[in-house]
């Protein structure tokens, strides 16, 4: 793109050239370690597919906080990060892959995921709340804080056209509020709670959503719960009521169906199934 001025009628200054201009979807990620990712994922093979690749440790390294880029560099979604805690491509390589080739235009990625988050911790972070209530590395606005930071960063500036939520594994496998019981209730609210506090940062009321239905959790602690099938109805139902009676709520896929996970929660190390994740977050 070239920018070029001009007064009465007369070119005036130096022509601003700039080589690469994207203008497309952009869609922000959070939820527990299965939108975070980690390990070795699906590169996107189009240029198309953006991110920002950095990512702030703080608080579970105890050192400080990693500011975001003021003049961020966005580059092919191949390896490395998805700003502002994302950890390598996982399925959303692939699935930046498949929006590019529907939509004809580029897809953008902010990955706000945190592993093993359950609900509590987003809703008392979002507040915040006491962080005597939250404990979560003595701080009381994390996890939330990444999505907030993306936002107040960038979405005046580049826009926003969803929130893609990845959440619900910790709620199936150990109660938020440590009373070893899983409420409805509880996850229903405090997700339309963050619902609320997400749009109110991005300063866009409207701002749509995005709810993947998710309990599937195979490891010793779900087990330990007596659910050896690891599934979770009630935290499904009230992802499902979320999107059924939300505004701009809208269903992501279900992916409890997808059981190719080597370590019994994460789709880490089985590509067939990161590319059948993705196929369904495209549909």
């Amino acid at each position: 793109m070239q920018v070029r001025g001009y007064k009465n009628g007369l070119l005036f200054g130096n022509v601003s050239s700039i080589a690469k201009v994207g203008v497309g979807e952009i869609f922000y990620i959070a939820g527990q370690s299965n939108a975070q990712g980690g390990g070795t994922g699906v590169d996107a093979t189009s240029d198309l597919v953006r991110r920002i690749d950095y990512r702030n440790n703080y608080p579970e390294t105890g050192v400080s906080v990693n500011p975001a880029p003021i003049n961020p560099v966005f580059t092919q979604l191949s390896g490395g990060n998805i700003g502002p805690r994302g950890s390598g491509s996982y399925y959303w390589g692939a699935l930046g892959d498949l929006l590019v080739s529907k939509l004809n235009m580029p897809v953008l990625f902010f990955n706000a995921g945190w592993g093993g988050t359950d609900i509590f911790k987003w809703y008392a972070s979002a507040q915040p709340l006491d962080i005597s209530q939250i404990n979560f590395y003595n701080t009381n606005t994390y996890p939330y804080q990444n999505l907030k930071d993306a936002f107040t960063n960038w979405s005046d500036v580049l826009g926003a056209r969803a929130v893609l939520w990845h959440q619900g594994e910790a709620d199936a496998t150990w109660a938020a509020d440590n009373d070893n019981t899983i409420n409805y209730n509880n996850y229903l609210t405090r997700l339309n709670s963050i619902i609320s506090k997400s749009r109110l940062h991005a300063n866009k009321p409207n701002l749509s959503w995005v709810v993947a239905r998710v309990s599937y959790d195979q490891t010793s602690g779900q087990q330990a719960n007596n659910n050896i099938v690891g599934r979770r109805a009630s935290v499904i139902n009230a992802q499902n009521y979320a999107i059924d009676y939300g505004s701009n709520v809208y269903a992501g896929p279900n992916t409890d169906v997808f059981v190719g996970r080597p370590d019994g929660v994460h789709f880490i190390g089985n590509v067939t199934t990161m590319q059948s994740v993705a196929a369904a977050w495209n549909t």
